[in-house]
């Protein structure tokens, strides 16, 4: 039944998600790059991107002397929410909306590494220790929440605005899918995540750069 259940999945993937699924994430790290090498050759806008940053952590809550399952439970509810509110994005009529949150995820990487870079550490190991080994797991959750996103958002947008030669778009079975895709592929992907980001990454940034 379970493995049924995921590949249906995969077939809807490639049906109906994996062209968007490519587009957002060539869009968001082609900017996240862009960002980087601006940020770079820019150290004030960095540093006070880089403010910014650890003052958004700290309202969510995110302090030096929290414990790891505490920054587990922030950083999965911070996550699961951005997702989900990424998805339902979708229900309004302008595709570009759900791209915000990899876009915004991405760049906010790119404040970090070119802050790195600007403190003379190095953004290599910073990459390999503290970002890929969640990140491989975080990023394509979001990428497929904006894919999802989009998707949605481009079928309203049939919907409202149909062609003579379309058959009328069903709205209902697309948000059926959506919530389906987001429990059974999202939310365990950001579960994993969060895992990893919480109880893995702090151990190789200690081991590597204290």
């Amino acid at each position: 039944m379970i493995k049924e259940l995921y590949l249906q999945e995969w077939e809807r993937f490639k049906k109906d998600y994996v062209k968007i699924f490519l587009l957002i994430m060539v869009i968001s790290l082609t900017a996240s790059l862009f960002f980087y090498f601006f940020l770079v050759a820019n150290e004030e806008i960095t540093m006070m991107g880089m403010e910014q940053l650890v003052e958004v952590f700290e309202e969510l809550g995110m302090t030096p002397g929290m414990s790891q399952l505490e920054m587990f439970n922030l950083i999965l509810m911070q996550n699961l929410r951005a997702s989900l509110v990424t998805i339902a994005l979708g229900i309004i009529p302008i595709v570009v909306l759900p791209l915000a949150s990899p876009a915004l995820t991405t760049i906010s990487v790119s404040v970090v590494m070119a802050f790195v870079k600007i403190q003379e550490g190095n953004v290599l190991n910073t990459v390999l220790y503290t970002i890929l080994p969640h990140g491989v797991v975080e990023l394509p959750a979001l990428f497929i929440s904006g894919s999802v996103g989009v998707f949605l958002s481009l079928n309203v947008l049939r919907k409202i605005f149909p062609r003579e030669d379309e058959e009328e778009v069903q709205l209902q079975p697309i948000i059926v899918q959506a919530v389906r895709t987001y429990f059974l592929v999202i939310v365990p992907l950001i579960v994993v995540a969060a895992l990893l980001e919480s109880f893995l990454t702090p151990v190789l940034a200690q081991r590597f750069f204290v």
